[in-house]
């Protein structure tokens, strides 16, 4: 029978009793068949359902009612969940299905498989959640843990995991989500996590929160690290630090308070205020919007979008779309000298300015920035000559084909067209006069036949008809030649002295014929200059033809040549650039073909000038009409009685007297003007230099031999010109460094004047025309190829003109004083020519003019006199070139060189300033100097330009805006690259992929510390200590961890000096950084209580109290059999006793 005793009361059962070692204080709830027992010793009925196998062991205030529960010391404590377990601590309470509550003080395991180990206040009411330490935290998640902390509300999703911080909480479907540390967090979504900070929020799949503070991301495999109210959205986007950001577009990155646009896929946004709004494009620096894909802005214009969160302290902030009210452009430093053709270029590297041909350049430096200034000269000092490649102004055009003055008929204000119209004009109207005067007079014909046979003028009548002879020839000097006249005293003859002129040089365009002394002089000085070339010869030398410009374009490989397109683009480039002239007195500007042809062509057909003809035709056309004109006014005059008109008949007589031949290098030539023969002696020029050639040479001829000879000796010097004209034109360089000769130089400029000056003089031809192309063009335009009666082919137009309209003028005026003398004829009776002369009468004639013209030898020149069979007289003037060589050299040395190797710095400079006349503001197309180039350059509000020392480009170090802007026309953003990222420097421009790199790096070092925490984490938390033994004080722990992709092990050491004192210590080990954990625990409660004994001694109490027990029965019963012995034996005695 089994009994417990209490208050003096035995109560007995008939079925097991169930029983626990209890405090008095302690309550068990058990059932032995019908008997309800209590902790007072009353026994009843049961009235309920009782704990099955229920137990406290040790404690106070326990109670363990759940089925199987347990309750192990503490105070307080309450095991009423199936299998519960409360450990220690104080009115805890482990409710549900198999939970369990570790010391610590008033916290509830609700749920089923709950578990809570420290801390207090703290509730676990999801299946399998698990709160470790802190206080007043609740875990209603299934599988959710929540370790340390206070305050933390993890109410949903599952298998979620809070470490530390305060006031944290889950949202949603926080499912395998982790939240470590930080307050005010609200994580979100499958696989999220926060790290740190404070009012987070994510609420996508795999988004991440790192630190900052109002901070949300949604989506997919967003992450925001840093910051303040930015949010993240886009699929993998990624936003870094900063205030109110929006990562929206798909694999963007926004930093520092960026955004990106939701199209923006793969673009990267840094800077506060900046966006990326495009596909691949890249916002660098505060307000910094891309809105080209593919594209990097570093500003933005006015009415670009960006986007910012509105802030809530929460976080969720709503993002919203705003748009910039004004333009801003960003500052780009420290950015280093591009090198390839697609590399972004400094300042410094286009701010270099260099004089190419026809252009100079002069710098000034501002002594207060230090900036330099540059100015751009382009010289127009190219004359209207054959041969010059220099560049010509509108004034230099204007003076060849313009009157000095204003005629009767041509205006200097009028175009050389116009001019031409008005003589085509009068010319008419004179033809017309003469056409009616001629008819007229032809009736006055009959009367002049009547003059007698003239074989009997006596001597005087002779004098008077050799004097009349002597007006009828003149000879006049032509090209290369000089003629002296003597006239006999009575004036009855004329002696012509014909001599050549040698005083050509040898220079460019020098037509002049020269000595054989100065060519000599020539040749040597060029052999001398040549000489001293060649000691100085040099590699890289550039060809001085322009090889990479105008008609000498090349392609793309800087080899084979342009398309003929880009030839003609980059031609009319240069004609729209520079050929802006106009032809106008003391314009300095360059013209254009098509603004010459304007000029010289007339804008309608005339009588004798023609829109389609050249200037040239059209003057020769009018010199024809306007000679035609003056002969027929000179037929008219009268000859009555040997008058002035007689003599005219006469001098036409006598021209047929006089005869002159071509000889050694001569030609011969004459012309008529007013009934007078004029001959012209033009001395040859054809001869070539070289061995044997006896012809005369022309100072251009000795030149270009000379120009050849120097080519062929320097035929090794590299020929390639840098693109920038850095070496060539004036500033064509020698190996050494120092300028090259000025005949270099000049002949390079030239080149380009090849190069470029392709245009032609005719209608809508916008490229640059050179002195020479104008010089041919006008010559063809302007230029008679022949000499006319009044104009003449070496003059030009304007005076050829203004020939024209002085005869015309003469011409208006004798026809009216022709009609005067027809009227006088009518009435005369003397109405007599000389038309009936015979021809002993002309005989006589012939021979008195022979009489007065005589042609002698001159200087250097020989006349042979030759009788033809008509019996006129033919002078042959020869020239000999061996004298006219000794006279040449003199004059020659008075020319300027063809190189301009003899012009001074001050004649260069004179022309210098002579172009750079243009203005850098729309619409001027003139060439425009570096001073004007550089102002134009520099910041509106005067800032200077970059600044280098070939190391690092400064931008406006001294000014103080704030922002870089390389817009181009029209507000087009454009594409830096080529930026270099300095890591060492905090102030370098990131590159996209550095920002890439160094986001894929944190985010894989945080992954990486992350798993390694967790892993260090769960092994240390594995290690457990052993019960306490009294015998045995230390003990150690081995624990081993695994989180994602990393492991760890653990060592743990605990030592019990007492069973209410414990010391811990622990480490991870073979995870990298070691975590270390250290603690001390310490039991209270009743102090009266004795020592608590080990298992281990209380198995051994038991096992000696049941010996002693055993031994106590074995002599119970033996006592007892004594004592049944004796009662026997007192039985016996009794009943003896009773029968005595």
């Amino acid at each position: 029978m089994d009994y417990k005793t209490s208050g003096g009361t035995t109560a007995q059962t008939t079925g097991d009793l169930y029983y626990a070692f209890i405090d008095s204080t302690n309550s068990w709830w058990g059932h032995a068949g019908q008997i309800f027992v209590t902790d007072s010793g009353s026994i009843g009925t049961a009235t309920a359902p009782l704990a099955l196998y229920g137990q406290v062991l040790g404690g106070q205030y326990n109670t363990a009612s759940g089925n199987y529960s347990v309750v192990l010391g503490g105070s307080g404590n309450t095991a009423s969940g199936v299998y519960s377990v409360v450990t220690g601590g104080a009115n805890n309470i482990a409710s549900g299905r198999n939970s369990i509550v570790v010391s610590g003080s008033t916290n509830t395991a609700s749920g089923e498989n709950a578990s809570i180990m420290g801390g207090n206040t703290n509730t676990a009411s999801g299946t399998n959640s698990t709160i470790i330490g802190g206080s007043n935290n609740k875990n209603g998640a299934a599988n959710g843990i929540i370790i340390g902390g206070n305050q933390h509300e993890l109410t949903s999703g599952t298998d979620t995991v809070f470490v530390g911080g305060t006031v944290n909480k889950s949202s949603g479907n926080a499912n395998q989500s982790v939240l470590i540390g930080g307050t005010k967090n609200t994580v979100g979504g499958r696989q999220a996590g926060i790290f740190g900070g404070t009012y987070n929020m994510t609420a996508g799949t795999l988004t991440s929160v790192y630190g900052g503070a109002s901070n949300t991301v949604s989506g997919t495999g967003t992450a925001i690290l840093g910051g303040w109210s930015n949010a993240a959205s886009g699929l993998y986007s990624v936003l870094v630090g900063g205030e109110k950001g929006a990562a929206q577009g798909q694999y963007s990155v926004a930093l520092g308070g960026a955004s990106t646009a939701d199209t923006a896929k793969d673009a990267v946004a840094i800077g506060i205020g900046a966006s990326a709004n495009v596909e691949k494009g890249v916002a660098i620096g505060a307000g910094a919007v891309a809105t080209e894909a593919g594209t990097i802005s570093v500003g933005h214009n006015k009415g670009d979008k960006y986007y910012q969160t509105s802030y809530t302290v929460n976080g969720g902030g709503t993002v919203k779309e705003q748009t910039y009210s004004s333009n801003l452009y960003n500052r780009l430093v420290n950015v280093g000298y591009g090198k390839d053709g697609h590399d972004a270029a400094t300042m410094d590297q286009l701010t270099k300015v260099s004089a190419g041909d026809r252009i100079s350049v002069a710098s000034e430096t501002d002594q207060t920035t230090g900036a330099a200034t540059y100015k751009i000269s382009v010289n127009n000092d190219g004359a209207v000559a054959s041969g010059d490649a220099n560049l010509v102004a509108g004034g230099t055009v204007y003076s060849e084909v313009r009157p000095s003055s204003d005629g009767t008929y041509v205006k200097t204000a009028s175009t050389t067209g116009d001019n031409l119209l008005a003589l085509d004009g009068q010319v008419k109207s004179n033809a017309d006069n003469i056409s009616t005067n001629t008819s007229n007079i032809a009736s006055n014909a009959t009367d002049i036949r009547n003059l007698k046979d003239l074989s009997n003028i006596t001597a005087d009548g002779q004098t008077v008809i050799k004097k009349a002879a002597v007006g009828a020839v003149t000879v006049k000097a032509g090209d290369r030649v000089e003629v002296q006249m003597e006239k006999a005293t009575d004036g009855s003859s004329v002696t012509y002295t014909v001599s050549a002129k040698n005083d050509g040089k040898v220079a460019k365009d020098d037509a002049n014929l020269v000595s054989g002394d100065t060519v000599y002089n020539a040749i040597e000085d060029a052999k001398n200059a040549i000489d001293t070339d060649m000691d100085t010869k040099v590699s890289n030398k550039a060809d001085i033809d322009a090889s990479n410009v105008g008609k000498n374009l090349k392609g793309d490989d800087g080899s084979t040549a342009a398309s003929d397109d880009a030839i003609q683009q980059n031609l009319n480039a240069w004609g729209s650039a520079v050929g802006t002239g106009t032809i106008d007195k003391n314009n300095g500007q360059l013209v254009t073909g098509g603004t010459v042809y304007t000029e010289v062509r007339p804008k309608e057909d005339g009588t004798y000038v023609k829109m389609a003809s050249t200037t040239g035709d059209n003057l020769l056309a009018l010199d024809k009409q306007v000679g035609t004109n003056a002969k027929n006014i000179t037929d008219l005059t009268n000859l009555t009685n040997i008058t002035d008109a007689g003599k005219t008949v006469i001098k036409n007589l006598a021209k047929g007297t006089i005869d002159m031949e071509n000889g050694s290098y001569t030609t011969v030539s004459s012309r008529e003007v007013d009934g007078v023969k004029t001959f012209k002696v033009d001395v040859a020029s054809d001869g070539k230099v070289e061995e044997g050639n006896s012809g005369l040479v022309t100072g251009d001829t000795v030149y270009d031999a000379l120009n050849k000879a120097s080519q062929d000796t320097n035929k090794n010097l590299d020929k390639k010109a840098n693109i920038d004209a850095s070496n060539i034109g004036s500033n064509l360089k020698n190996a050494d460094g120092t300028a090259a000769s000025e005949e270099d130089q000049k002949k390079n400029a030239e080149s380009w004047g090849k190069a470029i000056g392709t245009g032609e003089v005719k209608e809508s031809d916008n490229r640059l025309v050179t002195g020479d192309t104008v010089a041919k063009a006008i010559k063809d335009e302007t230029r008679v190829s022949e000499d006319g009666t009044y104009v003449k082919k070496d003059a030009t137009a304007g005076e050829n003109l203004k020939n024209l309209d002085d005869q015309v003028k003469r011409n208006t005026d004798n026809i009216t004083s022709i009609k005067n003398i027809t009227d006088n004829l009518d009435n005369n009776y003397a109405k007599t020519d000389l038309s009936n002369v015979t021809d002993e009468g002309k005989t006589t004639i012939k021979n008195l003019a022979q009489d007065a013209v005589k042609v002698v030898n001159g200087k250097n020149t020989t006349v042979t006199t030759k009788t033809e069979t008509n019996g006129n007289i033919s002078y042959a003037v020869n020239v000999d070139d061996s004298a006219i060589k000794d006279v040449m050299k003199e004059d020659m040395d008075k020319k300027a060189d063809r190189d301009a190797g003899n012009l001074t710095d001050s004649d260069v400079t004179s022309w210098q300033k002579k172009l750079g006349t243009g203005e850098s503001q729309s619409g001027d197309h003139r060439l425009i100097s570096g001073d004007t180039l550089y102002n134009a350059l520099k910041e509106v509000d005067g800032n200077t330009l970059m600044k280098t020392d070939g190391v690092t480009i400064n931008i406006d170090q001294t000014g103080t805006a704030k922002t870089i802007d390389v817009r181009g026309k029209d507000g087009v953003t454009r594409t830096i690259t080529g930026i270099a990222t300095d890591p060492s420097d905090p102030t370098s421009a990131a590159n996209v992929d550095y920002v890439d790199h160094r986001v894929e790096s944190l985010n894989s070092r945080m992954t990486h510390e992350v798993s390694r925490a967790g892993a260090g984490a769960a092994a240390l938390a594995a290690l457990h200590p052993l019960e306490w033994d009294p015998d045995s004080k230390f003990e150690f722990a081995l624990g081993y961890g695994h989180y994602k992709a990393a492991n760890a092990a653990a060592l743990g050491l605990f030592y019990r000096p007492n069973e209410d004192v414990m010391y811990n210590l622990g480490g991870t080990l073979g995870n990298g950084d070691a975590m270390m954990s250290g603690g001390v625990t310490f039991r209270f409660g009743t102090k009266g209580r004795k020592p608590k004994a080990s298992p281990l001694a209380m198995q051994q109490t038991i096992m000696d109290q049941n010996a002693k027990i055993e031994h106590q029965d074995e002599m119970l019963k033996i006592q007892a059999n004594k004592i049944d012995s004796l009662e026997k034996e007192l039985l016996d005695l009794k009943r003896l006793i009773t029968q005595k």
